[in-house]
C-alpha cells in the first residue's frame, strides 16, 4: 500500500505488457493470486489470465515465488501487434478494469474536498487553526488513499481523455501543502511520552 499511495504517477510507459496466466492454479489459488495482482494493478483479461502495464519495478518476481504458485503460473512480457488482426490489450482496459467505478469516487472526492480547499483558501488565517487543520487534512489524506488504492495507475495513453485522477492528486497535494504547518503545530502541541511534551 505505502508504495501504490507514495509512488510517483507512472511518467513513462513502453507499450509492452506484462501478463500472468495462472493455467496450473487451483481455484482457491487463483483467487489469492487475482487479489494479490490486483494489488499490484493488474486487471482480469480472462479467467486465470492478469495483465498491467509493464512498470521498470515488476511485483511479478515475488508473487510467483509465493508457496504453492511456484511451476503454476505462466509469466510473460507482451507487445500489441496489429498486423495478427485480433483486438489489442489496450481496446480491453474498459473490461479488464472498472475504472468508471474508480473515476466516480475521484468525482465525489473532489466535489466533497474541492469545496473545503476552497473555503480554507477563502478564509486564510482563520481556518487555519492546527486542530481543525490536523483534522481535514487526515480525513483528505485518507479519503484519497480509499480512492488511489483501487485505482490501477494505468499510464496516461489507456486512461479515457476525462480521467479524474490527475486533478485529484493535485487537489490532495495542494491541501496538504496549504494545511502542513498548521497540522504539524497541533501534532507538536499534542503528541507526549513518558516524559511529557516531545521535543
Amino acid at each position: 500500500a505505502y508504495r501504490r499511495i507514495y509512488a510517483p504517477p507512472v511518467e513513462r510507459w513502453d507499450d509492452t505488457w506484462e501478463i500472468v496466466v495462472a493455467n496450473g492454479a487451483t481455484a482457491a489459488q487463483r483467487r489469492a493470486l487475482r487479489r494479490e495482482l490486483g494489488w499490484e494493478g493488474f486487471g482480469t483479461l480472462a479467467p486465470g489470465v492478469y495483465a498491467r502495464p509493464s512498470q521498470a519495478r515488476s511485483a511479478v518476481p515475488r508473487i510467483a515465488a509465493a508457496p504453492g504458485l511456484s511451476g503454476r503460473i505462466v509469466v510473460a512480457r507482451a507487445s500489441d501487434d496489429a498486423t495478427l488482426g485480433a483486438p489489442s490489450l489496450a481496446s480491453a482496459v474498459p473490461r479488464a478494469w472498472d475504472l468508471a467505478a474508480v473515476a466516480t469516487d475521484y468525482r465525489r472526492f473532489l466535489v466533497r474536498f474541492g469545496r473545503v480547499i476552497q473555503r480554507f483558501r477563502r478564509t486564510g488565517g482563520a481556518a487555519h487553526d492546527p486542530g481543525p487543520s490536523f483534522v481535514v487534512r487526515t480525513l483528505l489524506i485518507h479519503a484519497y488513499r480509499r480512492v488511489l488504492l483501487r485505482d490501477p495507475q494505468l499510464p496516461a495513453p489507456l486512461l479515457p481523455l476525462d480521467w479524474p485522477g490527475a486533478a485529484a492528486y493535485a487537489l490532495c497535494r495542494d491541501f496538504y501543502r496549504l494545511t502542513h504547518r498548521a497540522a504539524e503545530r497541533h501534532l507538536v502541541a499534542t503528541l507526549t511520552n513518558e516524559r511529557g511534551v516531545l521535543p
